[in-house]
């Protein structure tokens, strides 16, 4: 780990995933991944421990490949460390707080056990976490979310939760491989401390190129400029596509 030349945030340092400079998608172990993980745990640890005023919401970004937005091929993630929540964040933490005092429950476990009965776009468990396809994704692939149960932020994650989130991660990058999608964005979604209309989830948002010889990105005007998102199939029939690699899950 070491500080990111392109900051996000006043504390902002980049993680690699090992010396090999180029790494298949469909190499990358989730052992891998978890000490990745861990290393950035480490580092917030730090920062709570000595109180710094940003050491509020602690959150680690991955854009794997070009078309993810990725200027390295090297594989790294971002983290960092702000007082400020990114604006998507901010708008759910608000949303979940509305839910929590109109309904008295948390909107996440709502979420998983309604999505859960449903299973139309389930796709399984891993230890705590909870695996779903969005049902309003921002990708044109779709996206898969992952739910931990009991975490309202990153630094109460345990060490079996960053091994089954690896695991996770490592059967999503699996299903979309198999229809040819090479390339991700993934986020964490954090609450900060005493949040507990907060659920700890991240974002895996696959990614691609419209026209691979010209380098046509995935976004256009319509969600560039009006945020709107374009999903070139239903989530339901996505999740029939990715469910295969979460059976054992």
């Amino acid at each position: 780990m070491f500080p990111n030349i392109a900051p996000y945030a006043s504390l902002s340092a980049l993680a690699t995933l090992g010396s090999p400079h180029f790494i298949p998608m469909t190499a990358i172990e989730p052992q891998r991944i978890a000490d990745a993980l861990r290393l950035t745990l480490d580092f917030f640890r730090r920062l709570e421990a000595i109180q710094h005023p940003e050491s509020v919401y602690h959150l680690v970004s991955w854009n794997y490949m070009p078309a993810s937005g990725s200027s390295l091929i090297h594989p790294h993630l971002q983290v960092f460390a702000t007082s400020v929540a990114p604006n998507l964040l901010q708008q759910e933490l608000d949303a979940a707080q509305a839910y929590l005092k109109a309904h008295g429950r948390n909107y996440w476990e709502d979420l998983v056990q309604a999505e859960k009965e449903a299973q139309a776009r389930f796709l399984g468990t891993i230890g705590r976490s909870a695996w779903l396809t969005a049902y309003a994704p921002l990708g044109v692939a779709g996206d898969v979310i992952a739910v931990v149960e009991g975490a309202r932020r990153t630094l109460e994650l345990t060490e079996a939760d960053i091994s089954d989130l690896s695991q996770g991660l490592v059967r999503a990058m699996a299903a979309y491989d198999k229809i040819g999608i090479y390339s991700f964005n993934m986020s964490f979604f954090s609450g900060a401390v005493n949040d507990d209309h907060a659920r700890f989830h991240l974002l895996f948002s696959p990614r691609s190129y419209f026209n691979p010889a010209l380098g046509t990105p995935d976004v256009a005007a319509l969600r560039n400029l009006f945020n709107e998102s374009i999903c070139m199939a239903y989530p339901e029939e996505i999740n029939q596509i990715l469910r295969p690699e979460f059976a054992e899950a």
